[in-house]
């Protein structure tokens, strides 16, 4: 596991504001049946210590206030826009993806990503653009960059669950590689921020896609680089209606132990991955992005492991250092690989 491709580093900025020299920053907040919370989120961004950015809400079809709140919010602040482009409601994966491409025509250099139902601390934005900053002078800004940042798990009422969301779920983001990257996600959406180059080669988002901030991950990860800031910078509210949310890493392996249904959606989700790296291959390719032939290679072995034989398929897996980043969660991933039927060329 130790000749693993490191795709992250550790940022450390300071913790002042920063000046963009005139670039555009843009926040996206993808919204559904979000009035229970959305004006203290837009709230918590307005309160932000860096506030040259433009504020971009897409509403999915929602039956409750949502959009009447948005509306009164951005009759009180230029700085937010109600996305009403007709469409209707794409899920949230459709729904990033039209404000991604809506960002990249309104020439974003730098975009956030926002949930409707958190709650940002106000030194996020500056913490986050000044991480980005370092991360660009040691790499340059023509490369997919992804920053991402810890947060705290909150419930409803926002009382701590956990006070670090990487300790909680076991996540490695510090010191994450490709090959746990492909098998599983180290980066919440609602905790990153690209920069345009990342942008560019995202859009658009293809039909197949397992998540949109997994996308952008792994496209930052292989054709450039990402960064990750240790501090929690927000608080990830959980409740009953959370798309994705954050699952305590042994409950959820519990679950594996007696819930037959969670042993489907885990076979079903490393078969998503699979098909969501042969995606990001092909993106890749299309578009001519500079890739490390060991990471083409680690690439389309992963892409293609199924349509191999079962047993040669552990091979891959060694072959590559492809493994998800705890010794249990590696063991139930290699069963369920295994068990996969094989598809036909």
């Amino acid at each position: 596991m130790s000749n693993d491709l490191s795709t992250s580093s550790i940022l450390s900025p300071p913790t002042s504001c920063i000046d963009m020299d005139g670039q555009r920053v843009f926040i996206l907040m993808a919204c559904y049946n979000g009035a229970r919370y959305i004006n203290e989120q837009i709230r918590s961004v307005q309160a932000q210590h860096f506030n040259q950015w433009s504020l971009i809400v897409r509403d999915d079809g929602s039956c409750d206030d949502t959009v009447q709140i948005i509306r009164c919010l951005a009759q009180e602040d230029s700085r937010i826009h109600l996305l009403d482009d007709g469409i209707g409601n794409l899920g949230v994966i459709g729904n990033f993806s039209v404000l991604m491409q809506c960002a990249l025509d309104q020439g974003a250099d730098y975009i956030f990503l926002a949930d409707q139902d958190d709650v940002w601390n106000p030194e996020k934005l500056g913490v986050m653009l000044a991480a980005m900053r370092e991360l660009e002078v040691t790499n340059g800004s023509d490369l997919p960059l992804l920053v991402h940042c810890d947060l705290v798990v909150v419930d409803e009422q926002k009382r701590m669950i956990a006070s670090s969301f990487a300790n909680y779920m076991k996540l490695s983001p510090a010191r994450v590689g490709l090959g746990i990257l492909l098998v599983r996600n180290q980066v919440t959406g609602c905790a990153c921020l690209v920069n345009r180059a990342a942008l560019e080669l995202a859009c658009p988002i293809p039909s197949g896609v397992f998540m949109h901030d997994w996308w952008l991950t792994l496209l930052c990860a292989m054709a450039g680089k990402i960064g990750y800031v240790t501090q929690p910078l927000m608080q990830y509210r959980q409740h009953a209606t959370n798309v994705v949310g954050a699952k305590s890493y042994w409950r959820s392996k519990l679950k594996l132990l007696y819930s037959l249904d969670r042993w489907h959606t885990q076979m079903s989700d490393i078969r998503h991955s699979i098909l969501q790296a042969g995606l990001v291959r092909e993106r890749l390719l299309l578009r001519n992005a500079h890739l490390d032939p060991a990471v083409e290679q680690k690439l389309a072995a992963y892409a293609n492991l199924l349509k191999i034989s079962s047993l040669r398929r552990l091979g891959i897996l060694k072959t590559y250092s492809i493994y998800k980043s705890t010794c249990l969660a590696s063991l139930a991933f290699k069963l369920l690989l295994v068990i996969q039927h094989r598809d036909e060329e």
